[in-house]
């Protein structure tokens, strides 16, 4: 019966080697996401406190940020949570997901995914 493994076994490892290839990003991060939406209207927002933090600590949110034109983080939460980007449909998450310049959630995934499959393959 050993043998029988064995033998499977060395056939496995004959066998092609499937791997995920990276999947297409789009968006680098959040922020261009939030480019490609129309950006962050500051005069109709009412996290003005909490969004001036954010583009302090993220100095390129501010290519995102228009005085009179753009959407408000509430509407821009909704839109992040249905395309994938937060988990939580707020604008906390949202701030959140600025702070970390978060790439969409499935794609970090994939590239965990992707990263691990590669040093799996390496050790091969």
């Amino acid at each position: 019966m050993n043998a029988d493994i064995e033998a499977i076994l060395q056939e496995a490892e004959k066998a092609p080697i499937f791997k995920h290839s990276k999947i297409e990003k789009g968006h680098q991060n959040i922020i261009t996401w939030l480019e490609s939406k129309g950006g962050i209207n500051f005069k109709k927002e009412s996290w003005n406190g909490e969004l001036k933090i954010a583009m302090e600590n993220v100095p390129e949110l501010k290519r995102a940020v228009h005085k009179n034109s753009g959407n408000t983080l509430d509407e821009l939460s909704m839109m992040a949570y249905a395309e994938g980007w937060i988990r939580e449909a707020t604008p906390q998450y949202l701030l959140d997901a600025i702070e970390k310049k978060q790439r969409r959630i499935d794609v970090e995934e994939a590239d965990l995914i992707y990263e691990l499959e590669q040093q799996t393959w390496e050790r091969r």
